[in-house]
């Protein structure tokens, strides 16, 4: 969002608005510190009384588009967990009608694109997860980062299946301690964090399986895609 908010300058206002009133300014405040909100409008509400009715996703499930007026055009864009990439692209869609000949061109890679060697440094340099309370957690995040930056510094089968071994066991641990304690909600719930962790974990999981799947005939130490390794970093 703040990749998009530098982009279109002042012809599009973004905001992000934490919806899991557990713990509402503490996320928010980890989403700001986590993605360098500096353009982006970063809110949270303070109980469920003004949680949207009608409107709203989380983030990896849609966005919702109003107009200039203040009038909604779009109650869920296509969720990245469902679309991928072109998720992004039905939302700058819905910003190039609404904005016509005012929009600012936005200067997005492609994921079809091979990524640099700037671009792998600077995600090694700045792959990082804050603590989160939890030491448990903390110590794997640690584990699957350190698997990460493996794999991105040497992109090979041997690499991708470690990354999967630890992410396999990490999300199983996390989805687990959520259910617990009872964060983010029940699953299938639209507003739930906890079901959109879960969707992110398959999505992970399912590109990682896919491209173990095309290396079964290959040495362990084949290189992986360059746009996996990229999809399972970020």
């Amino acid at each position: 969002m703040e990749s998009w908010a530098r982009s279109y300058q002042n012809s599009v206002q973004f905001l992000c608005v934490c919806v899991e009133t557990n713990n509402a300014q503490r996320v928010a405040t980890f989403f700001h510190h986590t993605f360098n909100f500096t353009l982006v409008v970063n809110a949270y509400i303070p109980s469920m009384q003004y949680m949207p009715r009608g409107f709203g996703q989380l983030g990896c499930s849609g966005f919702v588009v109003s107009d200039g007026d203040g009038n909604f055009v779009s109650r869920k864009t296509k969720a990245y967990l469902d679309s991928g990439e072109e998720a992004f692209d039905h939302v700058e869609q819905i910003l190039a009608g609404l904005l016509r000949d005012k929009v600012v061109a936005a200067n997005f890679s492609s994921s079809s694109q091979q990524p640099s060697q700037k671009t792998t440094v600077a995600m090694d340099e700045y792959l990082t997860v804050p603590s989160v309370g939890v030491s448990s957690m903390d110590h794997e995040h640690e584990t699957c980062l350190t698997a990460l930056k493996n794999l991105i510094q040497s992109p090979s089968k041997k690499n991708l299946q470690v990354v999967y071994e630890e992410l396999v066991n990490h999300f199983a641990h996390e989805e687990a301690l959520m259910v617990e304690h009872g964060f983010g909600g029940m699953v299938g719930d639209p507003f739930s964090p906890l079901t959109s962790h879960i969707k992110d974990h398959r999505r992970i999981l399912d590109l990682i399986e896919h491209e173990l799947k095309l290396g079964n005939n290959t040495s362990a130490a084949g290189t992986c895609n360059s746009t996996i390794v990229d999809g399972v970093a970020s």
